[in-house]
């Protein structure tokens, strides 16, 4: 199966890469906030975060600890 020009093997292989690039687009929104606060985004990280949580399975104690910077 091939997506954005990646070649995966099955859908839960897809489905975890798409997981973890949702994962890292938070963590740089979050990264950005911290830098420089805005409702914008704020709102994308909101957004983002209900996409984690209804479609990946994050609680919201995991999503809080991506906004803390590593």
């Amino acid at each position: 199966m091939k997506y954005l020009g990646m070649e995966f093997r099955n859908y839960k292989e897809l489905e975890n890469w798409s997981r973890e690039q949702h994962i890292s687009e938070y963590r740089k929104l979050a990264a950005m906030f911290n830098n420089s606060p805005s409702m914008e985004i704020s709102s994308v990280m909101s957004d983002r975060a209900n996409v984690l949580v209804k479609h990946f399975g994050l609680t919201w104690e995991q999503i809080e600890k991506l906004e803390i910077p590593a």
